[in-house]
């Protein structure tokens, strides 16, 4: 949510960065209430202040990420989604956790819908080995 939007008065993203790049947030520099905090969410949360909402999005979303980072990826799931859980209870915000469409394979319908189960197997060892996604040649 930008800081910029209807009833949102501070937008503070963290991540480490490990797949991500800083300039991907050059658009919301100097935005009022905007603030970057470069950390790991699987180690830390440093967030200070009153807190309304929590959206966790802390995670590779590539199979080729997956790979490269297969600790890191389960940390932010597991360790990150913990962090993210126990700072909601203890400031009361509303959490919101989010999954990678990658793990769903490459889908048939377009927008995907709740009931929609994708067309891969996720614990298949084949989907992290597979060529890229349209998706994932497109944002090279």
């Amino acid at each position: 949510m930008r800081p910029s939007s209807p009833g949102a008065t501070r937008s503070s993203p963290s991540t480490n960065l490990i797949t991500g790049r800083r300039e991907n947030l050059a658009q919301l520099d100097g935005e009022p209430g905007f603030s970057f905090v470069e950390c790991d969410v699987s180690a830390e949360m440093p967030v200070t202040g009153d807190v309304d909402f929590i959206m966790h999005f802390a995670s590779p979303a590539s199979p080729f990420e997956y790979l490269a980072h297969p600790f890191e990826t389960l940390d932010a799931g597991s360790l990150g989604t913990r962090r993210c859980l126990e700072l909601a209870r203890a400031t009361g915000a509303r959490f919101l956790l989010a999954s990678t469409s990658e793990i769903y394979g490459e889908p048939r319908e377009h927008p995907q819908t709740e009931s929609y189960w994708g067309t891969s197997t996720a614990s298949a060892r084949a989907r992290c080995t597979t060529k890229p996604s349209a998706s994932r040649r497109r944002s090279r």
